[in-house]
């Protein structure tokens, strides 16, 4: 599936390209920014061919914009949580193009980009829920500004001041489904919740993304008892439209260096790797050695070297 969305008006404060990449789920996104031009937000739908999908598509959008690589000054990649594949195929993806044009690169929280996606009531508590495996989800809550723009009709806002983004009120973490409920249910009870107003009510709560959806079976008996006001979004806010890479991207910190992923828990591979090893014939402490090279690695050169 390919969306591509006309020029629109979007805040910025140079006249280089600002490219925009994702792919922390099932989904591949790319989005382009100049002189507070939105010039293209595209997205696929590949669960498993991003890496022969991602180049190649990046090349045909600025060709068929009438664009020049050549122009990007400054790249903003999602860093996690997601896939590991993912969040490895965007971010080298990124390292790559930023030393070949010289660009700057920053990285992007994707719990933040989804709790962009809807429009809540200003002081709203917003949980986003993310797969992370079978029982697990990466959970983060963010205050609602009740100001962020509509990804679907981001239209004429260069002059207009930025509207604010979603704010973070806890730090992304992985958890178990029982763990999840209960780590919500303590913070909307606890003392000095910093999201109670100032008569110290406690404001609304939703959920949203694929760990809430897709578990929303387990995790809806469990609200209803210890937070009974919450409430679960419809499933077509799990992804981010692509144009909602633009706001973030406008306002992040960039640098020189290579943006490194955000990695909650441990991959599959990490936890079974002596199971793994032995089955290959390898000695375990040698395969553990070799793991740790490749993660620790930079991401440009781990893709040179054929690293996964």
């Amino acid at each position: 599936m390919t969306q591509m969305t006309p020029a629109t008006g979007l805040a910025e404060t140079t006249g280089a390209i600002t490219l925009a990449l994702n792919a922390a789920e099932s989904r591949v996104q790319a989005a382009a920014l100049r002189d507070g031009e939105t010039l293209f937000a595209q997205e696929w739908h590949v669960p498993s061919q991003g890496t022969e999908l991602l180049a190649p598509a990046l090349a045909d959008a600025f060709e068929r914009m009438r664009l020049s690589l050549r122009d990007v000054r400054r790249i903003a990649c999602v860093q996690g949580p997601g896939s590991f594949t993912g969040l490895r195929l965007a971010l080298s993806t990124a390292a790559g193009m930023a030393r070949a044009l010289g660009a700057r690169q920053a990285g992007l929280s994707y719990t933040q980009l989804l709790a962009c996606g809807p429009l809540l009531p200003r002081g709203a508590v917003l949980w986003v829920l993310t797969h992370a495996r079978r029982g697990l989800v990466h959970m983060q809550a963010f205050r609602m500004p009740g100001e962020t723009a509509d990804a679907a009709d981001l239209t004429d806002i260069a002059s207009a001041a930025p509207s604010p983004l979603p704010e973070a009120l806890t730090p992304v973490e992985a958890a178990m489904l029982d763990a999840a409920v209960a780590r919500m249910a303590a913070f909307q009870s606890g003392t000095g919740n910093p999201a109670a107003g100032s008569d110290n009510a406690a404001p609304p709560v939703y959920l949203m993304g694929s760990g809430a959806t897709r578990n929303r079976a387990a995790l809806a008996p469990a609200l209803a008892a210890l937070l009974p006001g919450a409430r679960f979004l419809p499933a077509r806010f799990d992804h981010p439209a692509p144009a909602l890479l633009l706001p973030l991207a406008a306002t992040a910190a960039y640098g020189p260096g290579d943006v490194q992923p955000l990695y909650v828990r441990p991959c599959d591979a990490e936890e079974n790797l002596p199971a793994l090893a032995a089955a290959r014939g390898m000695d375990p402490d040698q395969a553990r050695r070799e793991l740790a090279r490749l993660t620790s690695a930079p991401l440009a050169d781990a893709t040179l070297t054929g690293a996964p």
